[in-house]
């Protein structure tokens, strides 16, 4: 996320380049990787009319990701003992920049709802710590969500949904957009109650025809304002709807530093911990019930799978 008031993005690293475009501060890119000086980092823009565009950034215009540490004392005998149940997964340890305290009490209000009421601060401590989910199916809320042929089979998609057809769309989604089909079930399926939504089934009044399984667009207070998006970007089928769906959601938040379900909730990028993509503060773990019910039934549970934890300072 360029994190200067403006950014110049330039077609060479060099300042003399042609400039492509300015981007103001929060927009975000795609990082490719840096310059030989390493002054510079090359992107991709991910919105605007230049979308898909590559270019380069100056290095102090951006911020360019969470900085790994190491593994905290009081995650040791939590991920100690995964590891010696799963010796193919791999964790690697962010830092949050965010004090514990300070960050719980940031999400207290109306974007963080457990069951139909807003959540209270000891509740919202307990989903943000993420020691409370080091067990073997909640930790999947902590999965990188990249796209590995060989981690994944249909048979853990249709445990979640079984619905060949559907199936068949969430594979192909996978195959097309690079993310796992089982983050790509998981969504759909809580989303769109398993395809039986208004959204889901293309039945909102006014916007029939039209589908969205990821309630993108959609609010608390106003659902059908996802038809309203699904008409925008033409998804008058299910399977289209699906995969660009599905597209949108690795665009706006898996590629940009919110690489897992629980990073698509809580953010830590500077500036826009407010980039949450759902309010229900317990939709991790909902998901992580269902990544691992994936594995578990598609016979993946015991591949290379890579789990990027948080770490916040100060925690009690």
């Amino acid at each position: 996320y360029i994190t200067a008031s403006s950014a110049a993005v330039y077609e060479k690293a060099t300042s003399g380049s042609k400039k492509i475009t300015t981007l103001g501060k929060g927009t975000s890119v795609l990082i490719v990787g840096e310059d030989t000086d390493a002054s510079y980092i090359h992107v991709q823009l991910c919105s605007g009319e230049k979308i898909g565009t590559y270019g380069y950034v100056r290095k102090s215009d951006i911020f360019a990701g969470l900085e790994e540490t190491s593994m905290p004392a009081s995650y040791a005998g939590y991920i100690n003992e995964l590891r010696t149940k799963h010796p193919n997964w791999k964790f690697t340890f962010v830092k949050t920049g965010y004090d514990f305290n300070s960050y719980v009490n940031s999400q207290l209000g109306a974007s963080s709802v457990l069951g139909n009421r807003q959540a209270t601060l000891d509740e919202i401590k307990y989903y943000v710590d993420p020691r409370n989910f080091l067990n073997e199916q909640s930790v999947f809320m902590f999965e990188k969500q990249t796209y590995d042929e060989s981690s994944y089979s249909r048979a853990g998609v249709l445990s979640v949904w079984n619905d060949e057809t559907f199936a068949s769309y969430i594979m192909d989604g996978a195959q097309s957009t690079g993310l796992s089909p089982y983050f790509i079930v998981a969504r759909a399926a809580l989303e769109s109650g398993r395809g039986t939504s208004a959204l889901a089934s293309g039945t909102v009044p006014g916007y029939e025809g039209y589908y969205n399984f990821y309630g993108i667009g959609a609010v608390d207070t106003n659902p059908s304002n996802g038809a309203v998006l699904a008409k925008e970007y033409n998804w008058n089928s299910k399977r289209r709807a699906m995969i660009e769906g599905a597209a949108w959601v690795k665009s706006q938040y898996i590629s940009c530093q919110q690489y897992s379900i629980y990073f698509m909730k809580y953010s830590f990028v500077p500036n826009r911990t407010w980039h949450q993509y759902m309010t229900d503060i317990a939709a991790p773990y909902k998901d992580a019930q269902n990544y691992y019910k994936a594995h578990k039934a598609g016979g993946t549970l015991d591949n290379e799978i890579e789990f990027v934890i948080p770490v916040y300072d100060n925690m009690p």
